[in-house]
């Protein structure tokens, strides 16, 4: 039979959904570190912001100068 280890407390399952269920309750985790013989892909990379910083706003109009 097929046994699945906790990556964090080594502690052995005999159901990839009871170790699972571990992880939520015991560690605070909702998804396993994956393992290179895990059936899933890692997850894409986030994507790059390629947008530009906002321009600066306009420069103030003068102020009226008082009389001389």
């Amino acid at each position: 039979m097929d046994t699945q280890n906790c990556p964090i407390c080594e502690l052995r399952f005999s159901r990839k959904d009871n170790m699972l269920r571990h992880h939520r309750n015991k560690h605070g985790i909702s998804q396993p570190y994956l393992q290179s013989d895990d059936e899933y892909p890692p997850p894409p990379p986030p994507p790059k912001d390629n947008s530009l910083p906002s321009p600066p706003p306009p420069p103030s109009p003068p102020l009226p100068r008082k009389g001389r």
